[in-house]
C-alpha cells in the first residue's frame, strides 16, 4: 500500500528537500505541499493523504492550530511535526494538538522514512534528539498529585514516563530489567487507569500533568 504524504511548510527549499529524500522510496509518495496551515485539510481531502509533515511556524495558520483541525476533521490522517526547534515546549504543544511524532528539520532520510512508516502503522515516533531532551527535562523528584494518580503503582508510573519519552516496549523492558510482556501488561493497565486509548493519550496525559 502506498503511503501518501503532504508537507506543510512555507519554505519551499525544505519541501523540495523532503521531496528529494522520498523520491526513490517506492511506497512513500509526496502528493501535495501546503504553504500554510489553512491549506492542509483541503489538500488532505483532495489527495487522500495519510501522513502530514507539519511545520510549526507558518503564516495564516500555524502548525499547532492546523494539527488540531486535522485531528478533529480527519482523524485517520496522522501528523508528524517537522521543526527546526528542539525545545520540549514546542513538542508538548504539538502532542497536545494531536501530533503522533516530532522530527527536526535536520532529519536524515532513514529516520524520516522510519518515522513515516511507524506513524502510519499507528505508532508514535520522536527524533533521538527530542527523546534526549524529554528525558533531560524530566524531574524525578516531582510528586504526583494523589487525587489524580493514586491508582498508579510505582512501576506503572515509571513505565508511563518511559512510554511518554518515546521508548518502545523493548527498550523499556531492557531499562527496567523486566519482560516485554510485563511492559505490555503495565501499558494496558495504565491506559485503563488514566482512561486513554493509545500511546498518544499517554503522552498527552504526561504533558498535561507535568510528568515530562
Amino acid at each position: 500500500m502506498e503511503i501518501r504524504v503532504l508537507i506543510a511548510d512555507d519554505h519551499r527549499l525544505i519541501a523540495d528537500g523532503i521531496r528529494m529524500a522520498l523520491d526513490d522510496v517506492q511506497d512513500i509518495r509526496l502528493v501535495a505541499i501546503a504553504k500554510n496551515g489553512s491549506e492542509v485539510t483541503g489538500l488532505c481531502k483532495e489527495h487522500d493523504v495519510h501522513i502530514v509533515l507539519m511545520d510549526i511556524n507558518m503564516p495564516v495558520m500555524n502548525g499547532v492550530e492546523a494539527t488540531k483541525l486535522v485531528t478533529k476533521e480527519l482523524p485517520a490522517v496522522k501528523v508528524i511535526a517537522l521543526s527546526m526547534h528542539d525545545d520540549v515546549s514546542n513538542l508538548s504543544l504539538m502532542v497536545q494538538a494531536g501530533a503522533a511524532g516530532y522530527l527536526l528539520k535536520s532529519v536524515d532520510k532513514d529516520e524520516l522514512e522510519m518515522a513515516i512508516r511507524k506513524v502510519h502503522a499507528g505508532e508514535q515516533f520522536f527524533s533521538a534528539q527530542m527523546t534526549m531532551n524529554m528525558m533531560a527535562s524530566h524531574k524525578p523528584e516531582t510528586e504526583l498529585p494523589v487525587s489524580e494518580h493514586e491508582s498508579l503503582t510505582d512501576r506503572e508510573h515509571e513505565v508511563l514516563i518511559l512510554i511518554a519519552q518515546g521508548l518502545s516496549n523493548v527498550k523499556i523492558a531492557e531499562k527496567l530489567f523486566i519482560s516485554q510482556r510485563t511492559v505490555d501488561t503495565h501499558r494496558t493497565n495504565i491506559m485503563k487507569k488514566i482512561q486513554v486509548h493509545n500511546v498518544a493519550g499517554i503522552i498527552k496525559y504526561a504533558f498535561q500533568n507535568n510528568l515530562l
